[in-house]
């Protein structure tokens, strides 16, 4: 038996483990536990449907919603009459092969293994509520979804291994790797900040980066006094005040976070009931007070409460100490996720960089928040230099077998985009894709747009019905993969 699970014949939800492969490529290394969840709520008997979802790069703890038909995989199988299924993902939570992870020890921790477990267990767990593999892969269709990470995976699976799910469902997938993604911003600048904000930001930016590059310090450190953040060298200083713009994608309708429009606030002066300047900003020098303010009064205290780190302690911030926390935390359940530091450092890139420094183009983040910074902590994280990226792998090569955003072959394929998420620029939906933003009228791969929302937010659905034109497509875009397992039993009488 390859899945053993707790479940009576009146149960129709419980817990299972599966006996995965440590290394698809060479079976003979043996296997490891690999939680699942699942649900038999909708599903009608053999041979039917089973919706399965990956959660990504975190333990699976929180992943129960997508049993149900609140979240979009719910809701899928509601309509398509199936079962559910949530994968943990290999190295995380309950489902990693080694307690300690070691260098050596994640070496099994790439994206053709996380690819192929999906596949092997579609073809091969046994389901408690149908022992006779009726629903396997082969026997019944089998709808695929994720979102963010999980989502490309999703949309690599379609496009690489097509003859095991049947249908797909991808949220806010970044499916072109992107070593240098200094696009990471472009949705922030162009619409999702003030404009008075993003170009004092780009001021500050470009005033102190000149002063670091002429190492001007007598100018630089009273600036980063202001801050409380001498100790630390430019590129970490300037790192600690990027963080915050990562959780701008995380707003959501029914919960949007300030955080990052308080920063703004600070910036423009708004937040003492000062008059602000409008679309033109208040200038580099203004702005770098309010920043400073900022930092002292909101981020600064608890800049590193999220890795697990006291209030008021800073240590998460300085990247070249080598007896960090951070580095030194080789737990599974670690709190500065190491597994996927691995997986970016090695495969995936997604490095998020100041933008070029060229005419037009704004930044807002330090220009010197470059790729070789982000390689600096790999090699702190994982030192030997043994990880992909650092061996000459490429994003190219990598694109190029995976499809990237043009993976026009695929066929069932729904992909949902935030207009406003970072990782906009990264999928079927960017405007950097050559040839522009997939079309939303394809057949076999339709593409929505959701204006205004951001990142993943059509998982949930109370996240997502919280705006009409979101609640339209999440209803389109799972009525359009139900529609697609009709098609399966459709066929299949033909």
């Amino acid at each position: 038996m390859l899945a053993r699970a707790a479940a009576s014949g009146t149960e129709t939800y419980g817990i299972g483990t599966f006996k995965q492969l440590l290394d698809h490529n060479d079976p003979s290394k043996g296997t490891f536990n690999q939680k699942f969840y699942w649900n038999s709520q909708f599903w009608e008997g053999p041979g039917s449907p089973v919706v399965m979802m990956n959660p990504g790069e975190a333990a699976a703890d929180d992943a129960w919603g997508y049993l149900w038909d609140t979240t979009y995989s719910g809701l899928i199988a509601k309509k398509a009459k199936a079962a559910t299924v949530v994968l943990e993902h290999r190295y995380f939570g309950d489902s990693s092969p080694y307690d300690t992870l070691t260098e050596d020890n994640l070496k099994y921790l790439t994206l053709d293994n996380a690819i192929q477990d999906n596949i092997y267990f579609a073809e091969n767990v046994e389901l408690p509520f149908d022992t006779n593999h009726s629903s396997n892969a082969h026997n019944a269709p089998w709808v695929l979804s994720g979102g963010s990470y999980s989502g490309a995976l999703t949309s690599y699976t379609a496009a690489t291994e097509p003859d095991v799910f049947w249908a797909y469902y991808a949220s806010s997938a970044p499916v072109q790797i992107i070593n240098n993604y200094w696009e990471y911003f472009t949705p922030i600048i162009e619409g999702g900040l003030p404009k008075n904000c993003t170009d004092d930001l780009d001021e500050i930016w470009n005033y102190l980066d000149v002063m670091n590059q002429m190492n001007l310090n007598e100018m630089l450190d009273p600036i980063m006094e202001k801050f409380n953040l001498t100790h630390l060298r430019y590129e970490d200083f300037a790192a600690a005040l990027r963080v915050s713009l990562f959780y701008f994608q995380s707003n959501t309708y029914n919960m949007q976070t300030d955080y990052v429009q308080r920063m703004c606030d600070y910036i423009e002066g708004a937040e003492s009931g000062q008059k602000t300047s409008g679309n033109k900003g208040v200038g580099h020098l203004k702005a770098i007070e309010g920043l400073a303010k900022w930092f002292r009064d909101v981020r600064r205290p608890y800049a590193c409460t999220d890795w697990g780190y006291a209030v008021n302690d800073l240590s998460c911030l300085d990247t070249w100490n080598p007896e960090s926390l951070m580095y030194k935390d080789l737990r599974v359940r670690n709190n500065m996720s190491r597994q996927w530091q691995w997986i970016i450092c090695n495969e995936l890139g997604f490095f998020q960089t100041g933008a070029p420094n060229k005419s037009g183009v704004k930044s807002i983040v330090s220009r010197a928040l470059n790729t070789d910074y982000s390689k600096h902590i790999c090699e702190m994280y994982f030192p030997g230099k043994t990880w992909g990226l650092n061996k000459g792998d490429t994003d190219d090569a990598l694109n190029k077998k995976l499809g990237g955003w043009n993976a026009d072959h695929v066929q069932r394929l729904v992909t949902v985009v935030g207009e406003l998420d970072p990782w906009r620029e990264a999928s079927v939906a960017s405007d950097y894709r050559p040839g522009g933003p997939w079309n939303e009228n394809s057949d076999e791969h339709p593409v929505y747009v959701a204006k205004g929302s951001w990142h993943c937010t059509d998982m949930v659905l109370d996240v997502a019905y919280a705006n009409e034109g979101l609640k339209e497509i999440v209803n389109k875009a799972t009525d359009k993969v139900a529609a697609w397992v009709k098609d399966y039993y459709n066929q299949k009488k033909e």
